[in-house]
C-alpha cells in the first residue's frame, strides 16, 4: 500500500465508524490552509498526528527531539514513520539536564522541560514563516497529572487529537487504517518518569534505568510493557504487564535471582517486582499521599 493512497483513506467515510470519522473532520477543518510543524517523538500519537497534518495541511515539518530521556534506538525508530510517510524529520539535539529546574527533578518537572522543547520548535516555525505547532496528546491524556500540558498551552501549541476528543484506542484505529508502521508500538513516556520526584537526575542514572528495562524485556521475550520506577537510595522498582508478572512468578526462582542481579550490576542497591503489577503513572499516586 502506497503512502499515498494510506492518506487518502483518511477522507474515506466508510474506513472509519461514523463518530471517529466526524472528528477526523474536525481535525481537517483545524488543520485546512495552515503552515504546520509537528512535534514528533516517533509514538503512534504523534505518527498518527504527522499523517493528518500531512493529508490535511497546507504544508506539513516534523522535529524530533533527541535526548538523554529517550529510549535507546528513538530516533532511527522515528525516522522509520517518517521515511513510510515521505517527511523529512529535522533532529534537534537536546540536553534536558542543563536545566537546574529539570535535573532537580520537583513535580513540575515535565513543564519545564516542555517549555523548554517546544519553544525551540516554535523558534523554527516562526524562522520558517510557518503558522503553527502542533503536538500529540490526545483526550486519554487528561486523566493523570500531566504538568506539560501547563507549558503546551501558554505556548499556544495545537492540540488536535486532544480537541476532536480522540483518544488512544481511536489513535490506533487511524493508524492502522493509515497502516503507519508504529501503530501498535506500546506507550513509552521519556525515561525521566520512571523517577520518582525530588530524586536527582543524572544522565548515569537514567542510562541505567534504559539497560533495566533492557535486561528485563531479553529476560521475557514478549513482554508488553516494562517500567524500571527509581526511589531515592537507587531503589528500582520493576512494574510489569499483568500476563508478563504471572509469567515471571511462575518461573524458576533462579531467573528472577539472576535478572535482580544482573540488575543490581548497573548501580542499583535494591531490586524488587512489583505485585501490582504496571500501572501508568504510579509515581504520581505518591504526590496524592503527600
Amino acid at each position: 500500500m502506497t503512502t499515498i493512497a494510506n492518506l487518502a483513506a483518511l477522507s474515506d467515510h466508510s474506513a472509519f465508524p461514523p463518530a471517529l470519522f466526524a472528528k477526523i473532520q474536525a481535525i481537517k477543518a483545524a488543520l485546512a490552509g495552515k503552515k504546520v510543524v509537528v512535534a514528533f517523538s516517533g509514538g503512534v500519537d504523534s505518527g498518527t498526528l504527522l499523517a493528518l497534518a500531512l493529508a490535511f495541511a497546507k504544508e506539513t515539518r516534523a522535529v524530533h527531539f533527541d535526548s538523554v530521556f529517550n529510549m535507546p534506538g528513538e530516533v532511527e525508530s522515528a525516522s522509520v514513520v517518517a521515511r513510510f510517510l515521505k517527511v523529512d524529520m529535522q533532529v534537534i539535539k537536546m540536553d534536558p539536564l542543563a536545566c537546574d529546574d529539570v535535573k532537580s527533578n520537583p513535580p513540575e518537572r515535565c513543564y519545564f522541560c516542555k517549555k523548554e522543547n517546544f519553544s525551540r520548535v516554535l523558534e523554527l516555525a516562526k524562522k520558517l514563516k510557518f503558522d503553527a505547532v502542533a503536538e500529540g496528546s490526545n483526550a486519554d491524556d487528561t486523566g493523570d497529572y500531566r504538568p506539560g500540558m501547563k507549558a503546551v498551552k501558554e505556548l499556544g501549541l495545537l492540540s488536535p487529537l486532544l480537541a476532536a476528543g480522540i483518544g488512544k484506542e481511536e489513535v490506533r484505529a487511524i493508524a492502522r487504517v493509515i497502516g503507519l508502521p508504529n501503530a501498535e508500538k506500546p506507550s513509552s513516556p521519556c525515561l525521566a518518569t520512571r523517577v520518582a520526584y525530588g530524586v536527582e537526575l543524572t544522565g548515569e542514572i537514567i542510562a541505567a534505568i534504559g539497560l533495566a528495562e533492557a535486561e528485563i524485556k531479553a529476560s521475557l521475550p514478549g513482554v508488553a510493557t516494562v517500567r524500571a520506577r527509581l526511589h531515592e537510595d537507587m531503589v528500582l522498582r520493576i512494574e510489569i504487564d499483568p500476563p508478563s508478572l504471572e509469567r515471571l512468578l511462575s518461573s524458576d526462582a533462579r531467573v528472577l535471582l539472576d535478572l535482580a542481579a544482573r540488575i543490581k550490576k548497573l548501580g542499583f542497591k535494591k531490586v524488587s517486582l512489583d505485585l501490582e503489577g504496571y500501572k501508568p503513572g504510579s509515581l504520581n499516586e505518591l504526590l496524592q499521599k503527600k
